[in-house]
């Protein structure tokens, strides 16, 4: 029975699948498969980019080698990246029904994978990502992080326009019934968390 499962939902053979750019559990889940899935395993091109790494001892390492890979642009927090900001330069006010992603930057990972054309972002409204949410908790039964169903959202979009084949890899990270009440908030209705 095992085989049958395996073999029905087969790894995806994406060449150059892009670094996870979370924390510690997203890495896990993800970046830590292609050093166990043969056929995701990373050329040797893919294993001198920058890794998460959550050892005392790597950090230092990790700075060093992150000198090298921060582009030109805006410091803020503390790093360079791609940040929201308004004509005169300022940093721009955001929203996002998604506490995970109200925030006017990207951090120095995703805007060296975006500047190596390794990542593209996209943008998805609110409505998009509650309708996600709410789609894959009723009909697959997965209550997503608000911020999992932004990417969710984004797969509906593109799923029709694909082969049917063809295999999409989403990272649903964290845990949905955290945002419920956020979700009925926006919807208009009042529960007590």
């Amino acid at each position: 029975m095992l085989r049958e499962i395996i073999d029905e939902n087969r790894t995806p053979e994406l060449p150059g699948l892009p670094t996870f750019t979370g924390g510690l559990g997203g890495y896990f889940s993800y970046d830590y498969i292609k050093y166990s899935e043969p056929k995701l395993r990373l050329s040797d091109e893919e294993k001198t980019e920058i890794k998460p790494q959550f050892s005392e001892e790597k950090y230092e390492e990790m700075v060093e080698k992150a000198k090298h890979y921060i582009r030109e642009g805006d410091i803020f927090h503390g790093m360079k990246s791609y940040f929201c900001q308004d004509e005169y330069g300022q940093i721009a006010p955001v929203y996002s029904i998604s506490a995970g992603l109200d925030y006017p930057g990207v951090g120095p990972e995703h805007a060296h994978l975006y500047d190596l054309g390794r990542a593209k972002y996209v943008p998805v409204t609110d409505d998009e990502a509650v309708d996600a949410f709410e789609y894959l908790s009723r009909i697959e039964g997965i209550i997503p992080a608000i911020e999992s169903a932004h990417a969710a959202a984004y797969a509906k979009k593109i799923v029709p326009q694909m082969d049917k084949d063809e295999i999409v890899v989403i990272t649903l990270s964290g845990r949905g019934d955290k945002d419920c009440a956020a979700i009925a908030r926006y919807r208009g209705e009042d529960i007590h968390e």
